[in-house]
């Protein structure tokens, strides 16, 4: 009977480390795929910000060719979760800047009018 009691205790000690080494294994292989997704985020909100950027650039140059009314200084328009500030608008030689922005990315544009 001795010799049974010995055997479960090695097989139980054996299946308790074959879990141990799944499980450092699935850590291995879930590691990377989290900072994949992160990688992936973070260009999803690059490119929104950049896109929102552009539409506010779009609105400068629709206002300076006198379509529209100009935004002004400080102007915040919210499109969809990305954001466009109007920092500095064109008068007198000065460049136009504005930023888009998405959760943590941040692009800005300067615009030079001739």
């Amino acid at each position: 009977m001795k010799k049974k009691r010995c055997r479960r205790g090695s097989a139980l000690v054996v299946v308790v480390m074959v879990l141990a080494i799944l499980g450092i294994a699935v850590a291995g292989a879930v590691s990377p795929l989290v900072y994949e997704a992160e990688t992936v985020s973070l260009r999803v909100e690059t490119t929104r910000a950049f896109y929102a950027a552009e539409s506010g650039a779009a609105v400068i140059i629709q206002a300076e060719v006198g379509g529209i009314d100009p935004p002004g200084v400080g102007d915040e328009v919210v499109i969809g979760g990305s954001v466009i500030r109007y920092i500095q608008l064109p008068s007198d030689g000065t460049n136009a800047i504005l930023e888009g922005s998405s959760g943590s990315a941040v692009r800005r544009i300067e615009l030079s009018f001739e």
